[in-house]
């Protein structure tokens, strides 16, 4: 698990925006039961 050590902003929206991560290829679900880990 990792936390933010500094925030500097909280912006809340309508519209889901993917993260840091699923930028980068991980899966914005995450399920476990299908092990959804990466998104191609």
């Amino acid at each position: 698990y990792k936390s933010a050590k500094w925030v500097r902003a909280v912006t809340f929206t309508d519209e889901e925006e993917l993260g840091y991560w699923e930028v980068r290829g991980y899966s914005n679900t995450a399920d476990p039961l299908t092990e959804d880990r990466y998104s191609f």
